[in-house]
């Protein structure tokens, strides 16, 4: 603890002692603090169009994403609804930056071997969360 001249009054102390505190918890803390590793992710969107009534596949359009990847700890990761309304279990979860983009139905992280059709990209306040 520092010594305070006593012009300085009792304010600068608290002062002082308050951010030796926090320092004090910096130092702490970052022994705790958990690395989450950044993976890209190439996410698949169908395209197509109706030609003369009759649904024409192109070419699917790929696009990256920079997020993390969080697989599920235990066979309890619990289910979502897919586009079709069917409940499927989740296994992981890809969390990114970015907003969810229409009919997106696959996704491929190749840092971690993931290779899989997704269930549900659901929108957050400030992220979105692909689940697989």
């Amino acid at each position: 603890s520092q010594v305070v001249p006593a012009e300085w009054g009792a304010g600068e102390s608290r002062r002082i002692a308050a951010e030796e505190k926090a320092d004090s918890f910096n130092r702490k803390s970052e022994v705790y603090i958990m690395k989450r590793y950044s993976h890209i992710a190439i996410v698949t969107i169908p395209t197509g169009s109706l030609v003369k009534g009759e649904w024409m596949a192109g070419e699917p359009m790929e696009i990256e994403l920079k997020g993390q990847y969080y697989p599920s700890r235990d066979s309890g990761g619990g289910v979502k609804k897919n586009i079709d309304g069917e409940e499927r279990p989740v296994h992981g979860e890809f969390s990114t930056k970015e907003r969810p983009v229409p009919n997106a139905n696959h996704i491929r992280i190749d840092s971690i071997g993931l290779d899989v059709d997704i269930i549900c990209w659901e929108p957050f306040q400030s992220h979105s969360v692909i689940y697989v």
